[in-house]
């Protein structure tokens, strides 16, 4: 979790970026397993759109629930996968908000996770199951993990919420933090503790050893 002067340094840093970078020019590398193209920030729900059909879209609001059913078999080791892209609606600005008039309308915040193997989060000793693990989708490591960020393709101000329970919801884990940037690394996520982490008891348990779904629930809070 990120504590409350973690929370201010990022903001900061979110201000000083907003004043030096045009984020419009910055191409994307896309999130999603092994695309890795790049496409412009304008462009990445056409590019979902059109390469990975997959992937939901959906449009909400801020402090909107928005509900999801995964399977953790489904998560792949060591490689971004995008869960569903969210296009958040704005609010309007205030009318004498002169320090808001390039805020956009809408912004896309993607929901990703990643499953990580002991050998990746640097045990090397692990190193030669994870090729098997990921042609057979099991969990043989009880330090493997899965976590779950979600990440905005500009820079904002946003915080979000993300929780995974069982469908009944009589077993919860959730987390709380800021919505990040895309490009950030699932191993540094995991290490530093920026995004909910499931254990190997969390989503083995919680799915009864994978054959049950479990749910997801992000929201995108207004700005503080």
């Amino acid at each position: 979790m990120f504590t409350h002067a973690e929370l201010l340094t990022i903001k900061q840093e979110r201000e000083m970026r907003r004043n030096t970078i045009s984020t419009s020019k910055r191409p994307l590398q896309c999130p999603h397993v092994d695309c890795n193209r790049y496409v412009s920030i304008c462009d990445l729900n056409a590019h979902f759109q059109h390469e990975h059909i997959e992937v939901p879209i959906a449009q909400t609001s801020l402090d909107d629930r928005n509900p999801l059913t995964f399977y953790p078999r489904d998560i792949r080791y060591g490689v971004k996968q995008c869960l569903i892209l969210l296009n958040v609606i704005v609010p309007p600005e205030e009318p004498n908000d002169s320090s808001q008039s390039d805020k956009p309308s809408s912004i896309t915040v993607a929901v990703l996770a990643s499953r990580m193997a002991a050998a990746q989060l640097g045990d090397e000793t692990n190193q030669s199951i994870v090729e098997d693990e990921e042609v057979n989708g099991t969990v043989i490591s009880n330090n493997d993990k899965i976590i779950i960020w979600m990440a905005s393709n500009v820079v904002c101000d946003y915080s979000y919420t993300v929780a995974v329970s069982t469908v009944s919801e009589d077993i919860r884990v959730k987390y709380y933090g800021p919505v990040l940037q895309l490009g950030n690394s699932p191993k540094k996520l995991c290490m530093e503790g920026h995004c909910l982490i499931l254990s190997h008891f969390h989503f083995l348990g919680m799915s009864e050893n994978g054959l049950k779904p479990l749910q997801l629930d992000v929201i995108v809070h207004s700005e503080d």
